[in-house]
């Protein structure tokens, strides 16, 4: 990492004194490194801790709650929350249905060990992943 020093140390010092949830928004002209500040981040999560991280697609063909839906596909569910996650890709549910059983499986997560949730290129996010994080 050439000349992100600063910022790097910035995100992980909101880890460090973090008592309760933190927001960070990585903003920046395309090609910038931003993604790759964040990748930096959490490669450097101590043992034990980890990151949820989904990232939107600016395509017309992303469905409803998919930025949400790949952050927690990115590792393996905790234990127990199988209907969580039926509950939350289920397309013919209601979308508050789906939506609260996301909020809820990602307090899951966060219960069992995920300590950074990453949300790449938010600004194409649909409007389900937008009212989860809004919920969080």
């Amino acid at each position: 990492m050439v000349g992100r020093t600063a910022e790097l140390a910035r995100l992980q010092s909101l880890l460090d004194g973090a008592t309760g949830p933190t927001v960070a928004l990585i903003s920046g002209e395309g090609g910038i490194g931003k993604t790759r500040l964040v990748r930096e981040l959490v490669r450097g999560l101590p043992a034990g801790v980890w990151a949820l991280a989904g990232q939107a697609d600016g395509t017309a063909s992303s469905g409803p709650l998919a930025l949400a839906l790949d952050a927690l596909g990115s590792v393996p569910p905790p234990e127990g929350t199988e209907d969580l996650q039926r509950a939350a890709a289920d397309p013919s549910r209601p979308a508050e249905d789906r939506i609260r059983a996301a909020v809820d499986l990602l307090r899951r997560h966060v219960d069992h060990g995920c300590r950074v949730i990453v949300l790449d290129d938010l600004h194409w996010a649909d409007a389900e992943s937008i009212a989860v994080l809004e919920r969080l």
